[in-house]
């Protein structure tokens, strides 16, 4: 039985290499295309060909060359029959390529200079990054994107001397943190917003490994821990919100905490949030 099945699966394999193949083969065809239309050395598009052929349907990659460093991202746009829909998909793929794209670029920027562990996020800390080039000034990123037969390709790159000015252009680790946490949240707060809490939590869990002083993000991290079953964790990060920054929470935050207090069954986190947000609104009036 064993062996038939094994059998089974080999054939099943090996059936699909073709497809899988012809796939690669596509895709290299048309970013081959793609990469032609652009000013860039020929060593540097064979590099990225190279990688696309071993990168299956969804491809990032960055290659460096004397002339530049360029960071490839491609994958397949989905289907619709209406072509008005199609060309929407199309152009949102191909902007999510783009930006695919530019985040592996400037996190390519902090090869040994950041703990990746510690910013695992690749989102927020390639936007985070970016935030930082444009506030000091640096210019010079180029980008290229289109769709051939219903695959979205990005090309972004820095000249060298572009990049140079990046890699020596490092933020403060205050101000790093102070960005990257800020992306987390505005995503951790879109999930929160939608009902997703779940899926919110663990970005939350990331935003606290910073000790990240935002009430708002404590707020809906301890209401996640509520919705989600886990009233003691709900009850332990409302503590450490009030301990460390209830002085500067205003009677509608307290008011809320002490409704939170009170879900989780704290009476007596509840009863001092309620007082504090009574003794607040005084001060506020």
């Amino acid at each position: 039985m064993s062996s038939r099945f094994c059998s089974l699966g080999l054939a099943l394999l090996f059936a699909l290499f073709p497809a899988i193949n012809a796939s690669a083969d596509s895709l290299a065809n048309v970013a081959n295309a793609f990469l032609r239309e652009l000013e860039i050395p020929d060593s540097a598009r064979n590099a990225l060909i190279e990688k696309v052929k071993s990168g299956g349907d969804r491809v990032s990659c960055v290659v460096e060359s004397d002339s530049a460093i360029y960071s490839y991202s491609s994958g397949k746009a989905p289907k619709d029959r209406d072509a008005d829909v199609q060309s929407e998909l199309e152009r949102v793929e191909a902007t999510f390529h783009t930006l695919r794209a530019r985040h592996a670029l400037v996190i390519n920027m902090t090869t040994g200079r950041l703990d990746r562990k510690q910013y695992h996020d690749d989102d927020a800390l390639g936007d985070a990054m970016y935030s930082h080039y444009k506030r000091s000034g640096i210019v010079g990123l180029q980008s290229a994107s289109d769709v051939v037969d219903g695959w979205a390709m990005a090309l972004v790159w820095f000249k060298p001397e572009v990049a140079k000015a990046v890699r020596e252009m490092m933020p403060e680790t205050e101000e790093l943190n102070d960005d990257y946490c800020s992306f987390l949240y505005e995503r951790a707060k879109n999930l929160f917003d939608t009902g997703h809490y779940s899926e919110a939590l663990p970005v939350f869990k990331h935003i606290h490994d910073f000790r990240w002083a935002n009430i708002g993000a404590y707020m809906d991290a301890a209401e996640c821990f509520l919705r989600t079953g886990e009233s003691e964790d709900c009850r332990k990060l409302l503590r450490e919100l009030v301990d460390t920054l209830g002085e500067k929470m205003s009677s509608d935050e307290l008011a809320r905490g002490g409704r939170l207090f009170r879900e989780a069954g704290d009476r007596e986190g509840a009863l001092l949030a309620f007082k504090m947000a009574r003794e607040r609104l005084r001060k506020e009036k």
